[in-house]
């Protein structure tokens, strides 16, 4: 399909009452604007980034697990978060998808992680289905005066 640019910009000048050159400097306003949006962008660097894992809590026992189970199978263990609660405390907090939310000081020789709180009563959570169970924490902003939060 061709569009006469003339004629569109003739028959938009008289609908609107605007002249036709200013049309015209509004279009070449907005092409050479768009152009220079183009030609500074830089192109994208996909090189892979040097990142190497880093235990953050490398002594930390989690309470009331345990990497193998009584049958010694591999317990699942899956934190979905590492958050704080905007409190000061120095504490953060670490949900589970089976339901359990753990407190740990924020301190790289923590050694003990301990229950904060134990949903998985009513948390419905299948190791086969990963998007099940747990999947959100949040601390309201002003938690350090109501003490509330959300799952």
């Amino acid at each position: 399909m061709f569009i006469d640019s003339e004629a569109f910009f003739c028959a938009l000048a008289k609908r609107r009452k605007i002249d036709v050159r200013t049309i015209f400097a509004i279009f070449l306003a907005l092409a050479v604007s768009f152009a220079a949006g183009q030609a500074a962008a830089a192109p994208f660097d996909t090189r892979p980034l040097d990142l190497q894992v880093e235990n953050a809590f490398p002594r930390v026992h989690w309470q009331g697990w345990e990497p193998i189970d009584e049958q010694g199978i591999r317990a699942e263990f899956r934190p979905i978060l590492l958050t704080h609660a905007g409190d000061h405390s120095g504490r953060v907090f670490v949900p589970t998808q089976q339901g359990v939310i753990y407190v740990l000081p924020d301190r790289r020789d923590a050694a003990e992680a301990k229950i904060f709180l134990d949903l998985r009563d009513l948390v419905w959570f299948d190791s086969i289905h990963f998007e099940e169970g747990l999947l959100g924490l949040a601390f309201h902003p002003r938690y350090a005066r109501n003490g509330q939060f959300f799952v």
